[in-house]
């Protein structure tokens, strides 16, 4: 047994016409329902992206069930916050082209600002010491080269 939805679409414009014709194996959804559903696949592809190329969800190499429950509930998490970030970071600039790149080349200059400015609180001499600022590599950094 399917849930058939059939949607007749008219363009107010050219009067064209269109159908779209969508299946569910629930049988207790309505029809609004089943077309949100579909409406948000898409999303939930875009997100499964990011997922794989952004947070390494594609370079996974653990097959225990336990640590692979953890490692997708941590990725998907880290979408999530990237997502609320992105927003919020948007806003606060007032730049709504701001990507996830952008928004990580943002954090991780306030990284090193904050490790940088730990450090010269702990020995304000170090800000005028050459062999600090030569050996100063932050972990954020290395990893990144």
């Amino acid at each position: 047994m399917l849930n058939v939805v059939v949607i007749l679409s008219i363009s107010k414009t050219g009067g064209k016409t269109g159908i779209k014709i969508l299946f569910c194996t629930d049988l207790e959804l309505s029809y609004d329902l089943v077309e949100k559903y579909y409406c948000l696949r898409f999303q939930i592809e875009f997100d499964f992206d990011d997922a794989k190329h952004r947070f390494g969800l594609s370079s996974f190499k653990n097959y225990k069930e336990k640590n692979l429950t953890n490692f997708v509930n941590m990725i998907f998490f880290m979408c999530t916050y990237n997502k609320i970030a992105l927003e919020r970071e948007r806003e606060k600039t007032g730049n709504p082209n701001l990507s996830t790149n952008d928004l990580k080349i943002i954090q991780n200059y306030r990284f090193i600002a904050k490790s940088v400015i730990n450090q010269v609180r702990k020995r304000p001499d170090l800000i005028f010491n050459t062999a600090f600022w030569n050996n100063y590599k932050p972990e954020i950094l290395i990893n990144n080269l």
